[in-house]
């Protein structure tokens, strides 16, 4: 997807994945997930972060956060909706807004250059933000920066594909995709898959019938 769409979106304020709260699945799975990471000392990377409350929660938790976010909207956003001033840096690719241990770096997630740097992943809507073509190049990403035995948490949606007016996105990403994805040098283990379509107003009034969101752990080898 073009960056311009995603500034678009931001400029246009048409950000209905934006939660006004944390995410219930966060907070039912994070801490369990993260088991031998010490609060304090490790560091959360949220891809496609948004403005999301989540940064917030894992923050909370006393967990070092960075989120990572094309938009500069979006992060201006946050800290103005936090009451926080961040001091805002640029080195490289990125720009920096931080506030003691959280930052938000505005730029093109696929342009990070760690190796082997990160233990704790959380994805709420990143991987499902991306078109079907995108998403391999995703987890390669995510394989890159990564060190072994690293933890993700990854949350998605799945949903009634035979209904053309829905288009991502979020796209739907079944849970054979979620495994087919993650097939090398992965394991992968589902913990929560509901039906949620009561909770998805958007997605009932364009007809669709099912909406499924899946929580999962996934640990590089």
């Amino acid at each position: 997807m073009e960056h311009q769409f995603w500034h678009n979106k931001w400029e246009q304020k048409q950000i209905g994945f934006h939660l006004p709260h944390s995410h219930p699945l966060l907070e039912k799975y994070w801490l369990s997930q993260t088991a031998g990471h010490k609060p304090g000392h490790a560091t959360v990377l949220v891809p496609l972060c948004g403005k999301s409350i989540d940064l917030l929660w894992l923050r909370q938790q006393k967990f070092n956060v960075q989120g990572v976010e094309l938009s500069a909207i979006a992060a201006s956003d946050f800290f103005s909706e936090q009451q926080l001033t961040p001091t805002i840096t640029t080195k490289k690719d990125f720009s920096h807004y931080s506030v003691d241990q959280l930052e938000i770096m505005v730029g093109d997630f696929f342009k990070l250059s760690e190796t082997n740097t990160y233990s704790l992943i959380y994805d709420r809507a990143a991987l499902i933000a991306l078109p079907q073509k995108m998403q391999k190049n995703y987890i390669d990403k995510l394989y890159q920066i990564t060190a072994p035995g690293s933890n993700i948490l990854l949350i998605t949606l799945d949903y009634d594909t035979q209904n053309d007016t829905i288009i991502g996105p979020p796209f739907s990403t079944s849970p054979q995709q979620v495994e087919q994805l993650f097939a090398n040098n992965w394991q992968v283990k589902q913990l929560e898959r509901a039906d949620v379509l009561q909770q998805e107003g958007k997605f009932r009034k364009k007809g669709a019938q099912w909406v499924y969101e899946t929580a999962w752990l996934i640990q590089r080898k």
